[in-house]
């Protein structure tokens, strides 16, 4: 099982989500926006196990396998 994360939290990262968490291999385990309080109604609605407030937090947690960027280009 791989802890998957979703950095950027526009509406692509609502479909990445929903794939996550039909995918039996993948834990949705982060999700990080520049805005915290989005990111802790995002990881609420979608049940990732943790959030953050700054990119640089979550791709410093060790526990994350997998990093989805769901940036604009």
């Amino acid at each position: 099982m791989k802890n998957v994360a979703i950095l950027g939290l526009g509406n692509i990262a609502k479909r990445v989500a929903k794939g996550v968490l039909c995918s039996p291999k993948a834990c949705f385990y982060a999700v990080a926006s520049r805005n915290l309080d989005k990111a802790m109604q995002f990881a609420k609605e979608y049940g990732a196990i943790t959030y953050y407030g700054n990119y640089l937090e979550m791709l410093n947690d060790s526990n994350v396998d997998l990093v989805y960027i769901c940036t604009p280009n």
